[in-house]
């Protein structure tokens, strides 16, 4: 998930990331509820769902948010999307 960073696995790494990602996923997870849905993470892996008109767009201003407030930018190549029920309407081209 980051483009730089502390050494993987380091204790002080997660700590840090943890705390850089906060804010944002507060955000993220606060734009999700009212739809049924929600943004959890374990450091740089999480799970995030709501319906596709509500989660890209809010997926999108998660993105946004890490990149300007925190300076991290997601890897996009490791990012996998999966809809148990094949709805992918209005999914971002960059996922």
């Amino acid at each position: 998930m980051y483009s730089e960073g502390g050494a993987q696995g380091a204790t002080s790494s997660l700590i840090v990331a943890c705390a850089a990602i906060q804010p944002a996923l507060e955000a993220f997870d606060k734009a999700l509820r009212p739809h049924m849905g929600s943004a959890r993470k374990g450091i740089d892996d999480g799970v995030s769902h709501a319906p596709p008109d509500v989660l890209w767009p809010a997926l999108h201003q998660f993105y946004e948010r890490l990149e300007r407030d925190a300076g991290l930018v997601v890897n996009r190549s490791k990012t996998q999307v999966y809809s148990p029920n094949g709805n992918y309407a209005g999914m971002p081209q960059a996922l």
